[in-house]
């Protein structure tokens, strides 16, 4: 419950940080020079939030707002995002499904399905 204390990157300084052990979110806290402590996995990342031994636990996204929803875990998602990560398909540039697959991606992102998927799972409604 960090509702208000974590508003940007930097509030983490002040905060009993933890990150599952050889993340890319530990990697992206070492170079914004954040302090913080390993757990072995984002349940007993939640845990340790539970029992007041860490203050804040930093990893993907779209994993916490999942377990944070289908888990009924008592813990509130903070808007502050930091490193941002993207993720591609490979294709060669002459394959014949490169433009199929872009317009799928596209249809997709663009649809009301994806929108719901996106709110069920995540809270948030891609717009």
């Amino acid at each position: 419950r960090l509702h208000g204390i974590v508003n940007s990157t930097a509030d983490l300084a002040g905060l009993r940080v933890a990150v599952v052990q050889d993340t890319a979110t530990a990697d992206a806290l070492s170079r914004m020079r954040v302090k913080y402590r390993t757990v072995p996995s984002a349940k007993a990342g939640f845990e340790a939030l539970g029992k007041g031994t860490i203050d804040a636990f930093a990893y993907d996204r779209p994993i916490l707002a999942w377990m944070i929803g289908k888990g009924g875990l008592n813990a509130e998602l903070s808007e502050v995002t930091f490193d941002p990560q993207d993720y591609a398909i490979a294709l060669r540039d002459d394959s014949a499904l490169r433009k199929q697959l872009n317009v799928a991606l596209l249809q997709t992102a663009e649809s009301e399905w994806w929108k719901d998927v996106l709110f069920r799972y995540l809270g948030q409604t891609g717009d």
